[in-house]
């Protein structure tokens, strides 16, 4: 099993695995609740990024927006929706 790093975020918690995932824990800044995802990263990829010698989207293509986007902030796509719920009137609109 996989150590934890260290963070200077109290937010975040990662363990790199020798199969090239990651174990995240991030807190939702929305719920104030952590939530935890695996993902196919490596410690090079995160540290490119997160050194800022590449963006998110060019150091970890092969991850969706939804990844990226818990990677980058906590919030996971439950929050989004529940933030920016869809507009019930939508569905009346004329385009």
């Amino acid at each position: 099993m996989a150590l934890f790093e260290e963070s200077t975020d109290d937010s975040e918690r990662l363990a790199f695995h020798p199969n090239g995932t990651a174990t995240v824990i991030r807190l939702s800044p929305w719920t104030g609740k952590f939530n935890k995802i695996t993902l196919q990263l490596t410690e090079e990829q995160y540290n490119n990024w997160r050194n800022k010698r590449m963006l998110i989207q060019d150091a970890m293509p092969h991850l969706d927006k939804e990844e990226r986007e818990f990677l980058m902030t906590g919030y996971t796509p439950t929050d989004w929706a529940t933030i920016f719920p869809p507009d019930e009137d939508e569905d009346d609109k004329d385009v």
